[in-house]
């Protein structure tokens, strides 16, 4: 059997009261270890309650002694509350005639600090009560000639399970049911420590649906020194129904394992990327581990049961991915929040043609801070003035990237040569002309006659030749469009 212990600091947890919920049973856990709220609902919270002097306690870490876990001297996280100071949970009709209350604590100092009228020697440290009744509840009394020890009082009931268990080193799991036959049974880590019947006059259940249940300050009458202490307190469990002995039991044996906070650090935060979680602890000794990623648009890949999966999301954006361990039956659960950023929404267009003598621009200026060409260039901008492949990597201020690529050819300006023109005046096909020759300015055409010989040359031609003094009939050109370029071909002169 495990002992649960902790150092100096006292760690209660809060209980709280709801209405019962016939159409579904409801739990709330509250790890403390950042906030008052609950993992299953932000909207429900603990509230802090002040001393006297406005003080409530902060968020902090706490090392497990090896009296409490012998194998286990991990850190954890959970709330340090000053003396005098507490917690409160309202009812809000949560809970109806039954309910399961479960928290872990340490109390700083039991001391006897002074003798009250009718209780020489002795004192006592609140941990709860509800709070329509006034001085009743659970507490830890010290008697005298034990300081530094406790016996825990089921007030008014009287001292119940063993003399001076508690001390003020260890870590203590105290979990509270009530079923709807009234009767009330207290347990200390895992083991019974009393019970009773609180339905003639219950004082273990809320007045009304504003009831609350309030630890260590004691209220609703005034606060006593010598009923409070500073300490520590984490892994708060609110149900609206009653756990069974065993799984109460189970969650004992399973106390060491399950005291652990539970993180998750992840890399490649990238959409559309591996993303790598990886839990801490060292968590291979689980029965399971399920890893849900808030991501339903990917499927079946939504989950996981890898110990330290990867997960490709489906979009940039905020998820709340969860990792649940589970030992033995019992459930221990971590919930944070990852930003997945979005990719360089790159696309350098479709494969193109371009015409001779013209360029094509890539700019990616606005699409990132680090580029990368496959020329090895870094620049922003890329001019193409050849044919070729041209991809650039575009890396963005989160750290994501992208890639894209486009082929560019270049095509030929073609020409449409008339096979005949009739140079006779009447202002009808009078000029030999050649369409799309203006976009070869620097060419040369050769004409000659069924001979061979050549009758005519024509530089850098501009479509204005009306047949010179050439007779009827027909000839031959080669057009000379630039270096590897020619056309050949036949032209009659009508007159």
């Amino acid at each position: 059997m495990i002992s649960f212990a902790r150092t100096n600091i006292l760690i209660f947890l809060f209980i709280v009261v709801g209405v019962f919920n016939l159409s579904a049973q409801e739990q709330y856990t509250f790890p403390l270890s950042e906030d008052y709220n609950s993992q299953e609902d932000s909207n429900i919270n603990l509230t802090p309650l002040q001393n006297d002097f406005g003080q409530t306690g902060s968020f902090s870490s706490y090392d497990i002694p090896s009296s409490t876990c012998s194998d286990n001297t991990e850190t954890i996280g959970g709330f340090s509350f000053e003396k005098n100071a507490g917690l409160m949970f309202s009812n809000n009709d949560f809970i109806d005639c039954e309910y399961t209350i479960s928290f872990t604590f340490q109390i700083d100092s039991l001391l006897v600090r002074e003798s009250r009228e009718g209780t020489p020697g002795t004192d006592w440290v609140h941990l709860l009560s509800f709070e329509h009744i006034d001085d009743h509840g659970i507490y830890i009394r010290v008697n005298s000639g034990e300081e530094g020890t406790g016996t825990l009082d089921f007030w008014p009931n009287g001292l119940v399970g063993s003399d001076n268990f508690f001390n003020t080193s260890d870590l203590y799991e105290l979990t509270l049911v009530r079923n709807c036959s009234g009767i009330v049974r207290v347990f200390v880590n895992g083991n019974v420590f009393d019970s009773y019947d609180d339905s003639a006059s219950p004082e273990y259940l809320p007045g009304d649906s504003d009831d609350a249940i309030v630890f260590f300050r004691d209220r609703p009458s005034a606060v006593l020194d010598d009923e409070a202490s500073s300490g520590f307190v984490r892994s708060v469990v609110i149900a609206n129904s009653v756990w069974s002995d065993a799984e109460i039991r189970n969650r004992a044996d399973n106390f060491c394992n399950t005291l652990i906070d539970l993180a998750f650090t992840v890399q490649d935060t990238c959409a559309l990327d591996q993303t790598q979680f990886t839990i801490t602890p060292d968590v291979s000794d689980a029965d399971l581990v399920t890893w849900d990623f808030d991501d339903p648009d990917s499927g079946a890949d939504n989950t996981s049961n890898d110990i330290n999966p990867t997960h490709t999301f489906s979009a940039a954006g905020t998820y709340q991915v969860s990792a649940t361990v589970n030992y033995s039956g019992v459930d221990v659960t971590t919930i944070q929040e990852v930003e997945i950023q979005a990719l360089p929404d790159l696309n350098l267009g479709n494969d193109t043609t371009l015409l001779p003598n013209t360029f094509l621009l890539l700019d990616v200026t606005d699409l990132g801070i680090n580029f990368l060409w496959n020329d090895g260039s870094i620049n922003s901008t890329f001019t193409v003035t050849q044919d070729g492949t041209y991809g650039v990597e575009v890396t963005n201020a989160s750290g994501c990237f992208a890639s894209d690529s486009i082929t560019v050819t270049y095509g030929q300006y073609e020409i449409t040569v008339p096979t005949v023109f009739t140079p006779n005046g009447d202002a009808e096909n009078d000029i030999w002309i050649i369409e799309g020759l203006d976009n070869f300015p620097n060419n040369e055409i050769y004409i000659y006659d069924r001979l061979g010989n050549e009758v005519q040359f024509l530089p850098q031609y501009i479509n204005t030749w009306g047949g010179s003094s050439l007779p009827e009939g027909t000839y031959f050109y080669r057009i000379v469009l630039g270096p590897g370029r020619e056309e050949f071909g036949s032209v009659s002169i009508i007159r």
